[in-house]
């Protein structure tokens, strides 16, 4: 068995890593030729590999298996929330359904929070056409309000072992 040194680096930090292990495996900068030579274009992006990566939107670090929204994208959501958290205020109803869809992808990861949004979707229910006006009432700006709070303190979600049972959609089960 031979010991291969794999060596990447992450969009994110720009910085290079380096560890090794003891199995064979072709080495990154081969394949990526082999790639160059039959034509197969490939970006950096794509080529992403260690502990930490972003993955369908999400920042998931394998070391410590759990997964959350990245930072940046989690503090645009809650600036979002507070902008649109105040009692009285008229907003169109595409205002708020691109409030109610900003937090959709939160909602992913934290499922518990879909009844803060309920309250805006019944808000929203009576209304017909994009462009009425709809004034924030207390209760929806509560919600909001401690959805931002939630989502501004919320931690990353552990990744479940798969020795544990669990039943639903996408589960497997023997």
């Amino acid at each position: 068995m031979s010991t291969t040194t794999l060596a990447g680096n992450s969009s994110e930090t720009k910085s290079s890593t380096s560890c090794t292990i003891n199995i064979s495996l072709p080495t990154k900068p081969n394949f990526l030729e082999l790639w160059d030579e039959l034509g197969i274009p490939h970006d950096e992006e794509k080529q992403l590999f260690g502990p930490s990566l972003p993955i369908l939107g999400y920042h998931v670090d394998a070391n410590a298996m759990t997964v959350k929204v990245p930072d940046e994208k989690k503090a645009k959501v809650v600036e979002l929330l507070r902008s649109n958290a105040h009692a009285g205020k008229p907003y169109t109803v595409n205002e708020l359904q691109s409030v109610a869809g900003s937090v959709g992808s939160a909602l992913s990861l934290y499922p518990h929070l879909r009844p803060g949004l309920r309250v805006l979707f019944d808000e929203m229910a009576a209304q017909e056409g994009g462009t009425t006006k709809l004034r924030v009432t207390k209760p929806v700006a509560r919600s909001l309000s401690s959805l931002a709070d939630f989502l501004e303190h919320a931690p990353p979600v552990p990744i479940r072992h798969q020795k544990e049972k669990v039943r639903g959609i996408g589960a497997r089960t023997k």
